[in-house]
C-alpha cells in the first residue's frame, strides 16, 4: 500500500480592517488679488517742427540778342498824272 497526501481545504475568518475613505466637502476661502486696470492721464510732450518755406527769388540775367531793325527812310519823286476836269 502506498500513501499519498491528500489536500483538505479549511476556511478560516481571520479579520483584516477595511479601509473606507469619506471625503467631506469644505469650503475655505483664499484672499486672491485682482487687479483692476484704471486709466490715468500722463503728460507726454511731443516735439513738433514746423517748416515754412519762403521762395527766395534769385535773379540771373541771360544774354538774348535780338535783332535791331533800323529804318532808313529814302525820299524818292513818283510823278502822278493828274486830269483836271473843268466844269462850265
Amino acid at each position: 500500500i502506498k500513501q499519498v497526501s491528500k489536500p483538505e481545504v479549511k476556511y478560516i475568518e481571520k479579520r483584516v480592517p477595511k479601509k473606507v475613505i469619506k471625503y467631506v466637502e469644505k469650503i475655505v476661502e483664499v484672499p486672491q488679488v485682482i487687479y483692476e486696470e484704471r486709466p490715468i492721464e500722463v503728460p507726454e510732450l511731443i516735439h513738433v517742427e514746423a517748416v515754412t518755406q519762403v521762395p527766395r527769388p534769385h535773379v540771373q540775367f541771360v544774354k538774348k540778342e535780338v535783332p535791331k531793325v533800323v529804318l532808313q527812310p529814302q525820299e524818292r519823286i513818283v510823278e502822278v498824272p493828274l486830269t483836271l476836269t473843268q466844269e462850265r
